[in-house]
């Protein structure tokens, strides 16, 4: 059987004969963020791909931002962040996985959306202050310097309320959010 990841699609970019090559995870990948962008549904049947033009349900949605996430698609998942801010909410889905990968994704995507769309992050505040009752005081942590990048005023309480958490990294962390948030003002 062939390394399908390995594979690669030649495809036409113009008529004068230019041609653009991705290797076959690569092109499936972006073809697949293209239709979820316009809100196809994409239903993987025994091996076989079919497309809808149901739009995808949050679950579904969180899931694949976890998985692909967790698999190294980071510039995809900016590339749809930055085309549809509906996402914003799930930053708090993929923050709070047990995975190392995926929160340290996380938080670079939080990074890199932070100059150009912070009034859209505003809706990964609500989901990134639930997390801060997580029983992991990583997952903790990790939200604290991700609402410290945010920098947003009305978390101050939430993240003050963490300098008493009983994991002295967490009561740090809290610090340095509290510190870049005064820094923001």
């Amino acid at each position: 059987m062939p390394d399908w990841s390995e594979t690669r699609i030649m495809l036409p970019l113009c008529s004068s004969g230019f041609h653009i090559f991705f290797t076959c995870t690569t092109f499936v990948f972006s073809l697949f963020t293209l239709l979820l962008l316009q809100n196809f549904t994409i239903v993987s049947v025994n091996g076989s791909f079919k497309i809808t033009g149901e739009p995808m349900e949050d679950a579904e949605m969180r899931a694949m931002l976890v998985e692909y996430m967790g698999k190294g698609f980071l510039d995809n998942i900016i590339a749809m962040f930055r085309q549809d801010r509906t996402l914003y909410r799930f930053v708090a889905d993929m923050l709070g996985d047990e995975q190392m990968q995926v929160r340290l994704g996380a938080t670079a995507l939080v990074e890199e959306l932070v100059g150009e769309h912070r009034d859209g992050l505003d809706a990964a505040v609500p989901g990134l202050i639930a997390l801060l009752k997580h029983e992991n005081p990583t997952i903790r942590g990790d939200v604290l310097s991700v609402l410290g990048i945010i920098k947003a005023r009305a978390t101050r309480t939430a993240i003050e309320a963490c300098l008493t958490d009983i994991h002295p990294g967490v009561r740090e962390a809290a610090h340095e959010a509290l510190d870049a948030i005064g820094e923001a003002g």
